[in-house]
């Protein structure tokens, strides 16, 4: 494991980028996001990303120059045709659009197509919670050629991990935020474990024969993902697939559907953070559980973890490190000392 200056890895990740067919303008979004996530402690959707992306533009699975198109559906309802770009490219341009609409009215929506991997989807619910918004991200669309989750009850893969994501204003200007896949485990996680050589907690993925394990090899050896919570996790995921597949057609990757509307709609936003400060103080003040120094709500561990690895550095993993080097080697890329 090494220990690699964000700021570091950040110039490398823009660097190497655009050596495989990015935009300086894509590499530079997609590489912040990234970075943005190792610092949260989100190493799943971190650095390790970057030779991913990278072999999606070798394989032309994703077009690394593509820019998003915003047609206007409707009074505060938009639509992003991300032109088999990547998706984080996308997926700030349609916050961004959001925020531009909310700046002025109450509520708006906005639909997400032509796009591949979308990183970490808490980040565009984290976004509108910024700005005093209640946002919502929901993912799916892409049963037809990732069936890796299984319904509740079934052995066999009908439909992919189908994300959701919300936020809203938290305390200290920590958003409240909650982001999932409707799966057991995410894809992401899966890759991770297997990379690192760790089992997998029980519960989320069956063999190729249906039978229960903890060896993450076995999913990527035709086994599948087990739905979150059993029908829960099954019914949400089966909303978002009609959802972003039913509603919006054949994806890339996923389709994508946010929404989003003001906190001010509906009260004061003083008298939000009164009441807000007042039930998240109750949740720190809870005693913790044996094994847990604190108790936190979704977001501020994160926030926390930023802090400190601003100032010690993000954690990339042998391996991860080794193929970067690798494939940064193979374009004449200049490696950061600390991935050496």
């Amino acid at each position: 494991m090494r220990l690699v200056d964000s700021e570091a890895i950040r110039a490398f990740g823009v660097r190497f980028l655009q050596a495989y067919g990015a935009s300086l303008e894509n590499a530079q979004v997609i590489t912040g996001h990234l970075v943005d996530n190792d610092l949260k402690g989100v190493e799943s959707q971190g650095a390790m990303r970057l030779f991913e992306y990278a072999r999606f533009m070798l394989e032309g699975k994703v077009n690394g120059k593509a820019s998003p198109v915003v047609q206007v559906k409707g009074p505060g309802a938009f639509l992003v045709d991300g032109n088999q770009g990547f998706g984080i490219a996308a997926m700030e341009q349609a916050v961004e659009q959001l925020l531009n609409h909310l700046s002025e009215h109450p509520m708006a929506v906005a639909a997400i197509t032509g796009v591949g991997h979308t990183g970490r989807v808490g980040a565009y619910a984290e976004a509108l919670a910024d700005r005093r918004c209640f946002g919502c991200v929901y993912g799916g669309g892409g049963h037809k050629e990732h069936p890796s989750v299984a319904p509740f009850g079934g052995t066999r893969g009908v439909m992919s991990t189908n994300p959701v994501a919300f936020a809203m204003p938290g305390m200290d200007g920590v958003p409240l935020s909650a982001d999932f896949a409707t799966s057991a485990s995410a894809g992401g996680k899966l890759r991770l474990a297997q990379r690192k050589g760790t089992p997998l907690p029980p519960g989320q993925i069956l063999d190729r024969d249906g039978n229960p394990s903890t060896n993450p090899a076995d999913y990527f050896a035709g086994g599948v993902m087990l739905p979150s919570a059993g029908p829960k996790g099954s019914g949400m995921g089966m909303i978002n697939e009609l959802l972003c597949y039913g509603m919006l057609g054949d994806p890339v990757e996923f389709n994508w559907v946010i929404t989003a509307f003001r906190l001010d709609l509906f009260c004061a936003v003083e008298d939000y953070q009164q009441r807000c400060e007042e039930f998240l103080g109750a949740v720190n003040r809870i005693p913790p559980a044996p094994g847990f120094q604190t108790v936190t709500y979704p977001g501020q561990y994160e926030a926390m973890c930023t802090r400190e690895r601003r100032r010690t550095g993000i954690r990339v993993s042998d391996s991860i490190a080794a193929q970067l080097a690798e494939m940064a080697r193979a374009r004449g890329v200049e490696l950061p000392s600390q991935l050496l």
